[in-house]
Order: structure tokens, then sequence, then C-alpha cells
């Protein structure tokens, strides 16, 4: 039986037909990780109708969870990128948004603030940025901390501060070359 920690290292490496195949499997568990990583790899793999389809429902039983919604969030992101409707986008910023307010979870939150600039809520975005800044420490070695902290600095159009984290995080991703693209 394949587990949760082989689909992610499979979608890790950008091998998504195969994260799907693997996850769809025990998609029927029930166990919401399964659901998600089955979600994620269905949009990766040029389906992501068939991913919204998928995780709305499960995002409706699990609104508060970061991870339901950033997938979703994802989802609705790549909808926009392929057919260019702005509903797209703007259900995309609302579904990180809506989960970031609950719960302050930076990944949401940084998501909310790109997908505001996205959609010309510059403000909104800025203020987002700012929250998400304030939210973690700057010395910290996490990757994805850190990839947050840059991204912010950028939406506050701060290149130095921005170069500077997203040059640690690169640096802490050695040869991660799935957290490196």
């Amino acid at each position: 039986m394949d587990s949760v920690a082989t689909i992610e290292d499979l979608i890790n490496h950008g091998r998504f037909l195969e994260a799907r195949s693997k996850a769809e499997i025990l998609a029927g568990s029930g166990e919401l990780r399964v659901r998600q990583l089955y979600a994620l790899a269905l949009s990766k793999s040029g389906a992501p109708e068939a991913a919204r389809d998928y995780l709305e429902p499960v995002y409706k039983v699990n609104p508060d969870d970061p991870e339901t919604a950033g997938i979703l969030g994802s989802i609705y992101k790549e909808l926009f990128k392929k057919n260019q409707q702005t509903t797209y986008a703007l259900k995309s910023r609302d579904t990180y948004l809506s989960n970031f307010i609950k719960t302050k979870n930076y990944y949401t939150g940084i998501n909310a603030a790109s997908m505001s600039a996205m959609v010309m809520q510059n403000v909104k975005g800025k203020e987002l940025a700012r929250e998400i800044i304030a939210s973690i420490e700057p010395t910290t070695k996490d990757f994805w901390e850190l990839a947050t902290l840059g991204e912010a600095y950028l939406l506050l159009k701060d290149k130095d501060k921005s170069i500077e984290f997203y040059l640690n995080a690169r640096n802490i991703a050695g040869t991660d070359w799935g957290k490196v693209t």
C-alpha cells in the first residue's frame, strides 16, 4: 500500500501523474491528507476542474484547515491562469483570505496578499503582507517562512529585503529541487 509520504514525495518531485494514480487508490479512505494530495495531484497533472469538483465538498467540511484552503485556493488560481476569468482569481483570494482571517496561518495569508495584488487590491495586499511579516521571526531557519518573508517584502516593493529572504530560503533548500522550483 502506498503511503502519504510516498505521494508527497512524488508531488514534490513533479511526478504528478504518478502521485495522482497512487493517491486515487487511497482517496476512498476518507483521510483528509490523502484527499488533499489527490486534489493537488489532479490539479498539477492538468485536471484543475476535476480537482475543484473533488475538493470543494472537502473544504466545506474543513474550512478552518489551512492546507485544504490553501490547496483549493491554488486550484482556483490554476483555473484563473487557464481560463483568464477574474471570478477564479477572486475565489482564490477569498478562499485564502477567509482561512487567514480564521487561523492567522502565514501560508494562506501570503497567498491572500498576493492574490489581492493580482485582483488590483494592492492596499489590501500590502496590509496583509505587513501582517505576515509581523507574524514571522526574521531569524527563522524554516524554508517556507523565509520564502514567505521574501514574497511579503516583494509585495511591499522592498527589493533588497525580498532578495535577502529569498536567498536565505534558497540556501536552506540546498538540493531539494522541489522547494527550489
